[in-house]
């Protein structure tokens, strides 16, 4: 069988076959994995030239032969090197399947949970020349997607935003351990809430940030995903205005001035001083500054008119259905009512997150290809409808009257919803 002859071309292609096998590599190991190639082939050639000049057939026999043996030992000695920059460096090791995959670790655990790895954008440094050790210490710490104050280093990873709301996947390093979190359904109570977001269509609005729903990776390195609903972009201090629109394409500013962690209750022990603040929390102080370009995603974002209003157009307006959430547009200036949303299988839809927001719904494992609707009379429902469901004896009381049964006969107005 004749012998493919070994090109540079050829070359580059096995190495980065076998580079890249695992996962996708990071700047700072692109950049060494780079440099690897070019000393493959730099010694390649300089093989070739020095057998430039023999070409009998003996001769280019041996050629092959050596030019595979330079080319295998230098694929050797270049996989050394890289590997030695992992170990020399294990921040860049860890970094290597998290960050650009942030919301694939996290999505399973989330309260709004879901396959966002299909639909984030990953947030990428631009790609620049080969730097010093010093100038690459200096852009971790001014990068676009990464900023360091106090010893702290945030970095934005992922970025997805559909009609109801933007998700923003972060990790937050710092160079000594993190101060002890107290957790709330399995996870630690950590927010941003010290943050001022506004955004190009609405400069004159800011928003205040949020909890965070994630976890600590290691005991210096906590992961977690930004949370906000843009329906709140639209109020105009008084009411929700619905001339206000999303656009397309949009820059959100976030600058984030403290990292707060909610303390275990009864602690005693204590807090690093620069961490130290009350009784019940611990903050990072500093300043953390992104500027991120959005781009809505409005695939599988169904929206669909209801008819469930009074004489003033009080109750709910319109569903809409993301990959990930329900959201109600709901106009109850007076508080007059209670909405409700039954899965398939009549089951209640919960709020995602610590603090849960009026009329937002995560999907979760529920089945919504068909919901049901209700507005019931707001002091009705939470005085006597809503703990039939919550009952210890609801499975017995469901096999007379179900929880939707209930809701059928007690609801002001309600509706069946179908998404295909």
């Amino acid at each position: 069988m004749e012998r493919k002859e070994w090109t540079e071309e050829t070359t580059d292609k096995k190495i980065e076959e076998t580079l890249n096998r695992e996962f996708p590599l990071p700047a700072q190991v692109e950049r060494a994995k780079r440099a690897a190639f070019e000393e493959i082939r730099n010694r390649v050639k300089a093989a070739e030239e020095k057998e430039c000049g023999r070409r009998g057939k003996t001769e280019e026999k041996r050629r092959r032969r050596k030019m595979q043996l330079t080319w295998t030992l230098s694929t050797a000695a270049a996989i050394t090197l890289f590997l030695a920059v992992c170990v020399a460096n294990p921040a860049v090791v860890r970094s290597i399947p998290i960050l650009g995959n942030l919301f694939e670790e996290l999505g399973s655990s989330q309260a709004y949970q879901g396959d966002y790895e299909e639909y984030a954008e990953p947030l990428k440094e631009p790609e620049e020349a080969e730097t010093t050790e010093k100038q690459e210490q200096k852009k971790k710490e001014e990068g676009l997607y990464t900023k360091t104050s106090d010893g702290v280093t945030v970095t934005l990873s992922e970025v997805y935003c559909n009609e109801a709301a933007l998700y923003l996947s972060l990790l937050i390093e710092s160079e000594e351990e993190f101060p002890p979190v107290r957790e709330q359904d399995g996870k630690p109570v950590i927010d941003i809430l010290r943050s001022d977001i506004s955004f190009s269509y609405r400069e004159d609005f800011q928003l205040q940030g949020n909890y965070l729903d994630g976890r600590f990776l290691n005991n210096k390195t906590y992961a977690g995903i930004l949370r906000l609903n843009l329906e709140d972009t639209k109020w105009n201090g008084e009411e929700t205005d619905a001339s206000i629109q999303i656009p397309e394409n949009f820059t959100m500013n976030l600058n984030i001035h403290e990292i707060t962690g909610h303390l275990p209750e009864n602690f005693k022990g204590e807090i690093p001083e620069k961490a130290a603040c009350c009784e019940r929390d611990w903050k990072f102080r500093g300043e953390w500054d992104f500027a991120v370009e959005v781009t809505k995603d409005n695939t599988k974002t169904v929206t669909k008119e209801l008819s469930l209003t009074d004489e003033n157009g009080a109750g709910v307006l319109s569903v809409t259905k993301t990959p990930f959430e329900l959201s109600l547009d709901i106009n109850d200036p007076e508080a007059r009512y209670a909405a409700v949303v039954l899965d398939a299988e009549g089951n209640p839809l919960s709020p995602g997150g610590f603090a849960g927001t009026e009329g937002e719904y995560a999907i979760g494992e529920h089945d919504v290809s068909t919901i049901y609707v209700y507005v019931c009379d707001a002091l009705e429902y939470m005085d006597e409808l809503k703990g039939y469901y919550w009952s210890d004896t609801y499975e017995e009381q469901k096999k007379t009257k179900t929880f939707r049964e209930l809701l059928d006969e007690r609801a002001i107005y309600h509706q069946e919803v179908l998404f295909e």
